[in-house]
């Protein structure tokens, strides 16, 4: 049987979590269920699997997998105490040396998509800023010591866009490129917590517009243009965002020429966390395949970023940026990902254009 999407969309009172998530806590904080659809009412039915306290069983979570379900919900009340559990968790897994690191960059992968669930999905921003905080602490300082740990978190970002799994790649991009072109400890944490909620605006934004196949009209764009303002006055209310990163937020969509918004800035007038954004933001969201296209391959998008794009994007952060990709490549082996920066490309256009969102 096809199930809707939208059946699961109206469940208000669980939240789907990765079951890697479960899989590395000794006890869980919370009751855990798995979904079952009702194939005679066509709706979505409970069945606890665990009681909040109950030691996380590896026979358990093997079942699981075996039935082939990479989630499990809990209620949407215990995820600020799931939020932190899990930081404690993902700490210790990184401490320890016997555990892969392929192994721990999966559940670093998975550690952000339970932050994006909460500020995205759920609207939590509070819970989510406390956790992400500690988790960008986490990851830094991982990168930092195991740099073949990139080329793994690379092979986990997800191409098929989603606001959510949009933030989630923007982040590890973040923190990735942050190291790699060895940002100060200060911006490398304002850029990686911007990046991870840069869209959080966006959850004002309706979805008749925000998943609109065809062109947005002029009205519509300037309701879209307006989820930056939006995001940097929805985590101003919250002190764990420090100035920069809520500048990272407010600018991701300037572009170097001017031309671009909120404010008109030009790159001088520019932390290198909001320059550094745009081109994340950009890279992530032509590679990812949405309603109305289909992604493009990382050496299409660094073609089409030089040829429609330049004057946009700051040229020296572009050309680390392509240095960046190679060496993600020659630890990942990403198909289409460019392995060096020598790109002889021209100015010239070839019929191709930005992203909606990026223009």
């Amino acid at each position: 049987m096809e199930v809707d999407d939208a059946l699961f969309q109206e469940i208000k009172d669980k939240v789907a979590i990765p079951l890697n998530i479960l899989a590395n806590l000794v006890k869980t904080p919370s009751d855990v269920f798995l979904a079952k659809i009702n194939k005679e009412t066509h709706s979505i039915e409970f069945i606890k699997i665990m009681r909040v306290g109950a030691v996380v069983s590896a026979k358990l979570i093997s079942l699981i997998q075996k039935l082939g379900l990479e989630e499990v919900y809990v209620p949407s009340p215990r995820l600020g105490n799931l939020v932190q559990v899990t930081q404690e968790a993902a700490q210790a897994v990184i401490q320890n040396q016997a555990v892969p690191v392929v192994t721990k960059a999966k559940l670093l992968h998975d550690s952000a998509k339970l932050l994006a669930t909460v500020a995205i999905k759920e609207k939590k921003i509070g819970e989510s800023v406390q956790g992400a905080s500690a988790y960008v602490d986490t990851v830094a300082d991982f990168v930092h010591k195991v740099p073949e740990a990139m080329g793994d978190l690379a092979q986990m970002l997800t191409l098929d866009y989603s606001l959510y799994t949009h933030s989630v790649n923007v982040c590890l991009f973040a923190l990735c490129f942050a190291e790699f072109i060895r940002l100060s400890p200060k911006e490398a944490k304002a850029l990686s917590m911007g990046a991870l909620f840069h869209d959080v605006g966006k959850t004002r934004i309706a979805p008749d517009i925000l998943k609109k196949p065809g062109p947005l009209n002029a009205d519509e764009w300037q309701v879209m243009r307006q989820h930056c303002s939006i995001g940097f006055d929805i985590l101003e209310k919250h002190s764990g965002f420090s100035q920069q990163s809520l500048l990272t937020v407010l600018h991701h969509h300037e572009n170097m020429d001017g031309s671009g918004y909120p404010a008109g800035l030009k790159e001088n007038d520019l932390p290198i966390t909001s320059r550094i954004s745009k081109i994340l933001d950009c890279y992530d969201a032509i590679t990812s395949t949405r309603c109305y296209k289909t992604g493009l391959t990382g050496y299409e998008a660094i073609q089409q970023m030089y040829e429609t794009m330049l004057p946009q994007l700051s040229q020296d952060l572009l050309t680390q940026f392509v240095h960046f990709l190679g060496f993600l490549g020659r630890k990942a082996g990403r198909k289409g990902t460019p392995r060096s920066a020598s790109l002889v490309l021209g100015n010239q256009t070839n019929g191709a254009s930005a992203p909606r969102d990026q223009k």
